[in-house]
């Protein structure tokens, strides 16, 4: 069975996805206004969005909905309750969080042991 896809606000993730290992129908927007997401997501099973509200109407609008991936580490323009109660699925980008501390912990140290002033000295044959 193919699962139709929709990507609400493509625009927002500069990275290259991978294709889903399964039968689908992929479907992208740059951005989607408010007054568009529910056309966009009609005979969808799954919603990718970063910012694009998915609400309580939009999940009774569309009960063909089975899971909500959220394209952010944050999920508070998703509905998670009305979710449940539909048994509509929401998950968010996972590890994300684990390489923003990383990164600042890096910084950290760089910044610590003058690494960006070593590095211009090292160029400027010092």
């Amino acid at each position: 069975m193919s699962r139709r896809v929709v990507f609400l606000d493509r625009r927002a993730v500069t990275a290259p996805l991978r294709s889903p290992a399964f039968p689908h129908q992929w479907q992208e927007y740059p951005h989607t206004p408010p007054e568009l997401t529910l056309e966009r997501l009609q005979g969808a099973q799954i919603a990718v969005t970063n910012r694009v509200a998915i609400t309580e109407a939009i999940l009774d609008a569309v009960p063909t909905l089975e899971l909500v991936a959220v394209a952010a580490t944050g999920y508070e323009h998703v509905d998670v309750a009305a979710c449940q109660a539909r048994g509509v699925r929401v998950c968010n980008v996972r590890d994300w969080s684990v390489s923003v501390p990383e990164h600042i912990f890096a910084l950290t140290l760089a910044l610590r042991r003058q690494l960006p002033s070593y590095m211009q000295a090292v160029e400027q044959g010092q």
